[in-house]
C-alpha cells in the first residue's frame, strides 16, 4: 500500500505490522511513573490525526517502542516523545532526523493539533524481535500528556 502522510510517501504493509505489533506485549517495557502515565492517559495523548495515522499503518499505540519524557511544561502538560516501527519504507520526503553533525541532529517534524508532532526515518533503535529482519521505517512523534495517575508527578 502507499500513502502520503504530510511530506512523506510511505510504501508500507499494514497488516504485517499489525502481525509484529499483535506479537509484543503491551507499554514501552518501562514501569517508571512517566511511562504508567503516558500509557494511562494514552486517549488523551494523542490527537485523532495521530491516531488515524496510526490505523492506516498498522501500528497499535499501546505498544510503543520507547517513551522519552522531557518533563512538566508550564501548560502542565507532560512533553514526551517516543517512536514505532512501521514495515515498509520511505518513497518520498524529507528525513525527520536532519544531520547537523557526525553524531545527531535535529528533527523537523510535522504538526498536528493538541501540541503533537510526527515524522518518519529511516534511522532505526531498538528494533524487537518481531520485527527483525523486516524492511522497516520509524515513525517518530512527540506529545503533550496531562497527569492522570493519582500518584504525585515526576519533577
Amino acid at each position: 500500500m502507499i500513502s502520503t502522510i504530510g511530506r512523506w510517501t510511505i510504501e508500507h504493509q499494514p497488516d504485517g505490522t499489525r502481525k509484529c505489533y499483535e506479537a509484543e506485549p503491551e507499554g514501552p517495557g518501562c514501569d517508571c511513573a512517566d511511562c504508567r502515565n503516558f500509557m494511562a492517559a494514552l486517549d488523551k495523548a494523542f490527537p485523532k490525526g495521530f491516531t488515524s495515522i496510526a490505523n492506516l499503518l498498522g501500528i497499535d499505540p499501546r505498544k510503543p517502542v520507547e517513551l522519552c519524557h522531557y518533563g512538566r511544561e508550564d501548560s502542565a502538560l507532560h512533553l514526551t516523545g517516543g517512536w514505532y516501527h512501521v514495515v515498509g519504507r520511505i518513497l518520498s520526503g524529507r528525513d525527520v532526523i536532519k544531520q547537523t553533525h557526525e553524531s545527531g541532529g535535529v528533527y523537523e517534524f510535522e504538526k498536528l493539533t493538541g501540541g503533537c508532532e510526527f515524522g518518519f526515518t529511516n534511522s532505526l533503535a531498538l528494533v524487537r524481535v518481531p520485527f527483525a529482519g523486516k524492511h522497516l521505517i520509524q515513525l517518530e512523534f512527540i506529545t503533550r500528556v496531562p497527569w492522570v495517575l493519582s500518584e504525585p508527578e515526576q519533577p
